[in-house]
């Protein structure tokens, strides 16, 4: 796993670009942890992510998982740096705009919820009462 790991951080383009292989394995990889046969699904959740942090149930798994603030923030940044597009993108977006609320980065909120504000409406919301 730790191999594949560091194999993985080589793999990243630039500006967040990953490669269609990349994205083929952390979805084989996230696969194989949602089958939890193994006993080991949140590493091989981790492990897609290291190759592509864009991969939804992967994403979804690992921040069910035990995390602290921080660790949860940066998986959601890096989740919406490479798949912005997401059908839980907007979701995500509200809960990193949450995150910076509680610790007192209101404008990184705000940003955050300018980025979608004008394709979704619960964004637009919640900068609203902001």
């Amino acid at each position: 796993m730790q191999r594949s790991r560091a194999r993985a951080k080589g793999r990243e383009e630039q500006d967040g670009v990953y490669d269609d292989d990349a994205r083929e394995a952390a979805r084989t990889l996230a696969a194989i942890a949602r089958e939890g046969a193994t006993g080991r699904s949140l590493d091989f959740a981790q492990a897609a992510l290291a190759l592509w942090p864009g991969e939804e149930r992967a994403f979804q798994m690992v921040l069910a998982g035990t995390l602290k603030h921080a660790e949860s923030v940066t998986l959601r940044i890096r989740f919406l740096a490479a798949n912005p597009e997401s059908a839980i993108a907007a979701k995500v977006r509200g809960e990193l705009a949450d995150a910076y609320v509680a610790t007192g980065r209101v404008d990184d909120a705000v940003a955050v919820l300018a980025a979608s504000a004008t394709e979704d409406p619960e964004c637009a919301r919640q900068l609203i009462r902001l």
